[in-house]
Protein backbone atom coordinates (compact mmCIF):
# COMPACT_ATOMS: atom_id res chain seq x y z
CA UNK A 1 0.00 0.00 0.00
CA UNK A 2 2.61 2.28 0.69
CA UNK A 3 4.97 1.30 -2.20
CA UNK A 4 1.66 2.54 -4.45
CA UNK A 5 0.93 5.16 -2.61
CA UNK A 6 4.79 6.67 -2.90
CA UNK A 7 5.04 5.88 -6.93
CA UNK A 8 1.87 7.96 -7.36
CA UNK A 9 3.24 10.81 -5.63
CA UNK A 10 6.36 10.26 -8.17
CA UNK A 11 4.68 9.84 -10.58
CA UNK A 12 2.41 13.32 -10.37
CA UNK A 13 5.97 14.93 -9.29
CA UNK A 14 6.97 13.93 -12.87
CA UNK A 15 3.61 15.54 -14.66
CA UNK A 16 3.42 18.74 -11.84
CA UNK A 17 6.69 20.44 -11.60
CA UNK A 18 7.50 21.83 -7.94
CA UNK A 19 7.05 25.60 -8.83
CA UNK A 20 3.66 25.44 -10.58
CA UNK A 21 0.87 26.99 -9.65
CA UNK A 22 -2.43 25.77 -9.70
CA UNK A 23 -5.14 28.16 -9.95
CA UNK A 24 -8.24 26.70 -8.09
CA UNK A 25 -10.97 27.01 -5.38
CA UNK A 26 -9.07 24.98 -2.71
CA UNK A 27 -6.53 25.28 0.08
CA UNK A 28 -3.15 25.69 -1.42
CA UNK A 29 -4.49 26.94 -4.71
CA UNK A 30 -3.59 30.05 -6.56
CA UNK A 31 -7.03 32.28 -6.06
CA UNK A 32 -7.97 33.10 -9.24
CA UNK A 33 -7.93 36.47 -10.88
CA UNK A 34 -10.80 38.97 -9.82
CA UNK A 35 -11.55 42.15 -12.34
CA UNK A 36 -14.06 44.97 -11.53
CA UNK A 37 -15.06 47.98 -11.10
CA UNK A 38 -15.37 50.15 -7.94
CA UNK A 39 -18.22 52.22 -7.00
CA UNK A 40 -16.40 54.87 -9.00
CA UNK A 41 -15.52 53.22 -12.33
CA UNK A 42 -12.00 52.38 -12.19
CA UNK A 43 -10.94 48.56 -12.89
CA UNK A 44 -9.56 47.05 -9.80
CA UNK A 45 -7.35 43.77 -9.80
CA UNK A 46 -6.67 41.11 -7.53
CA UNK A 47 -3.50 40.18 -8.21
CA UNK A 48 -2.71 44.70 -7.15
CA UNK A 49 -2.96 43.21 -3.55
CA UNK A 50 -0.12 40.70 -4.07
CA UNK A 51 2.05 40.76 -1.27
CA UNK A 52 -0.23 41.25 1.35
CA UNK A 53 -2.22 39.01 3.55
CA UNK A 54 -5.72 39.50 1.21
CA UNK A 55 -9.71 38.47 2.42
CA UNK A 56 -11.52 38.49 -0.06
CA UNK A 57 -14.71 39.32 0.94
CA UNK A 58 -18.61 38.83 -0.97
CA UNK A 59 -21.53 40.72 0.84
CA UNK A 60 -23.86 42.94 -0.47
CA UNK A 61 -25.91 46.15 0.89
CA UNK A 62 -29.65 44.39 1.25
CA UNK A 63 -27.95 40.94 3.40
CA UNK A 64 -27.97 41.51 7.54
CA UNK A 65 -25.51 39.34 8.41
CA UNK A 66 -23.03 40.84 5.73
CA UNK A 67 -23.67 44.23 7.49
CA UNK A 68 -23.43 43.54 11.14
CA UNK A 69 -19.72 41.29 9.55
CA UNK A 70 -18.59 44.13 8.28
CA UNK A 71 -18.51 46.15 11.81
CA UNK A 72 -15.94 43.60 12.76
CA UNK A 73 -13.71 43.26 9.82
CA UNK A 74 -13.79 47.16 9.90
CA UNK A 75 -12.32 46.74 13.14
CA UNK A 76 -9.51 44.06 12.31
CA UNK A 77 -8.69 45.70 9.40
CA UNK A 78 -7.66 49.00 11.38
CA UNK A 79 -5.91 46.88 13.81
CA UNK A 80 -3.42 44.81 11.19
CA UNK A 81 -3.60 46.54 7.81
CA UNK A 82 -0.16 48.40 8.09
CA UNK A 83 1.54 45.65 10.13
CA UNK A 84 3.88 43.14 8.73
CA UNK A 85 1.93 39.46 9.13
CA UNK A 86 4.58 36.83 8.33
CA UNK A 87 5.93 37.28 4.99
CA UNK A 88 2.98 39.79 4.10
CA UNK A 89 3.02 43.39 4.11
CA UNK A 90 -0.04 44.11 6.02
CA UNK A 91 -3.29 42.83 6.05
CA UNK A 92 -5.98 44.68 3.30
CA UNK A 93 -9.71 43.50 2.10
CA UNK A 94 -10.64 42.96 -1.53
CA UNK A 95 -14.65 43.34 -1.40
CA UNK A 96 -17.06 42.01 -3.55
CA UNK A 97 -20.43 43.35 -3.69
CA UNK A 98 -23.04 41.00 -4.92
CA UNK A 99 -25.42 44.63 -5.02
CA UNK A 100 -27.77 45.83 -7.65
CA UNK A 101 -27.95 49.36 -6.95
CA UNK A 102 -24.80 51.15 -7.07
CA UNK A 103 -26.75 53.75 -4.56
CA UNK A 104 -27.31 51.07 -1.97
CA UNK A 105 -23.62 50.03 -2.16
CA UNK A 106 -22.04 52.98 -2.04
CA UNK A 107 -23.79 53.92 0.97
CA UNK A 108 -23.32 50.85 2.54
CA UNK A 109 -19.50 51.07 2.12
CA UNK A 110 -20.11 54.37 4.00
CA UNK A 111 -22.27 54.04 6.38
CA UNK A 112 -20.48 50.81 7.71
CA UNK A 113 -17.36 52.66 7.78
CA UNK A 114 -15.55 50.23 5.30
CA UNK A 115 -12.16 52.19 4.70
CA UNK A 116 -9.97 49.91 2.24
CA UNK A 117 -9.90 50.77 -1.03
CA UNK A 118 -10.62 47.33 -2.39
CA UNK A 119 -14.90 47.24 -2.99
CA UNK A 120 -15.28 46.32 -7.05
CA UNK A 121 -18.83 44.65 -8.14
CA UNK A 122 -19.99 44.34 -11.88
CA UNK A 123 -24.06 45.33 -9.94
CA UNK A 124 -25.29 41.70 -11.62
CA UNK A 125 -26.22 40.51 -8.09
CA UNK A 126 -26.29 36.45 -7.49
CA UNK A 127 -24.82 36.92 -11.50
CA UNK A 128 -21.37 38.65 -10.00
CA UNK A 129 -19.00 36.89 -12.56
CA UNK A 130 -16.52 36.83 -9.67
CA UNK A 131 -19.18 34.69 -7.05
CA UNK A 132 -19.86 32.81 -9.77
CA UNK A 133 -16.33 32.14 -10.43
CA UNK A 134 -15.94 31.71 -6.90
CA UNK A 135 -18.94 29.50 -6.72
CA UNK A 136 -20.75 31.77 -4.30
CA UNK A 137 -23.79 30.25 -2.34
CA UNK A 138 -24.52 31.98 0.73
CA UNK A 139 -23.32 35.56 1.67
CA UNK A 140 -21.55 36.22 3.75
CA UNK A 141 -18.39 34.24 2.40
CA UNK A 142 -15.00 34.88 2.53
CA UNK A 143 -11.41 33.58 0.98
CA UNK A 144 -7.97 34.39 2.87
CA UNK A 145 -4.95 34.60 0.37
CA UNK A 146 -1.67 35.34 1.63
CA UNK A 147 0.78 37.42 0.17
CA UNK A 148 1.27 35.25 -3.01
CA UNK A 149 -2.54 34.79 -4.13
CA UNK A 150 -2.31 31.35 -2.07
CA UNK A 151 -5.74 30.46 -0.86
CA UNK A 152 -5.21 29.69 3.16
CA UNK A 153 -8.68 30.08 4.73
CA UNK A 154 -12.04 29.63 3.77
CA UNK A 155 -14.97 31.32 5.53
CA UNK A 156 -13.49 32.39 8.20
CA UNK A 157 -15.23 33.89 10.99
CA UNK A 158 -14.41 36.93 12.54
CA UNK A 159 -12.59 35.55 15.66
CA UNK A 160 -10.98 33.05 13.64
CA UNK A 161 -9.49 35.49 11.21
CA UNK A 162 -8.23 37.51 13.94
CA UNK A 163 -6.74 34.45 15.58
CA UNK A 164 -4.78 33.84 12.29
CA UNK A 165 -3.74 37.51 11.67
CA UNK A 166 -2.52 37.42 15.41
CA UNK A 167 -0.66 34.25 15.41
CA UNK A 168 0.83 35.34 11.89
CA UNK A 169 1.86 38.85 13.72
CA UNK A 170 3.42 37.35 16.28
CA UNK A 171 5.43 35.32 14.15
CA UNK A 172 6.81 38.36 12.20
CA UNK A 173 7.78 39.88 15.24
CA UNK A 174 10.09 36.50 15.87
Amino acid sequence: MKQGFFLAVFLISLVIPCNAEITGLQLGNKAPEIAMQNPEGVLLNLKEWQGKLVLIDFWASWCAPCRKSNKKLAALYRQYMNKPIGKAQGFDIFSISLDHQINAWKYAISDDELIWKGHVSDLKGWENEAAKRYQIEAIPYNILIDEKGIIIGKNLSEMELMLLLKERQEQSAN
